[in-house]
């Protein structure tokens, strides 16, 4: 909640006390925070210190069956920070992992954050028609949900 309102220096606080929580109940829970703590310091524009939380993340959650998702979403996280900082070539090694595993994720709105995220790799390697109509195809998909992207 704190991360929607944009108050990031209490969404990490929070993200940090859970974690603590979490790791402390052996709960996979953790995971999560870790996720969550990423994605706040990318919004808050710490992008170096987001791609090595989930460098980390991707790594110990790998082989993980239970942690899927998390695997998923810290791979998609890192395409996304790593493209926003402009490394587009590690970007899309990410990118590729992730669309390698976009059937465990069938959902309209995963599969058009990945085309999104595409657009945004696209981007960082200068392929500037192929990410418009990557943003193009997300945009509507995010349209008839009503969702700008989230």
């Amino acid at each position: 909640m704190r991360r929607d309102q944009r108050q990031f220096p209490e969404a990490l606080e929070a993200a940090h006390n859970a974690q603590r929580l979490f790791r402390q109940l052996r709960s996979p829970e953790a995971h999560w925070m870790v996720l969550m703590e990423a994605f706040v310091l990318k919004e808050t524009g710490e992008l170096e210190k987001s791609v090595r939380i989930l460098e980390d993340l991707a790594g110990s959650v790998a082989d993980d069956s239970n942690a899927g998702e998390v695997h998923f979403l810290a791979m998609q996280y890192l395409a996304i920070s790593l493209a926003l900082l402009r490394r587009g070539l590690e970007a899309r090694r990410w990118l590729r992992e992730v669309e390698a595993r976009r059937g465990e994720f069938p959902e309209p709105l995963s599969q058009a954050r990945l085309v999104w995220t595409r657009g945004l790799v696209e981007g960082a390697l200068q392929r500037w028609p192929q990410a418009a109509e990557c943003y193009r195809r997300a945009r509507r998909v995010f349209a008839r949900y009503e969702n700008a992207y989230d």
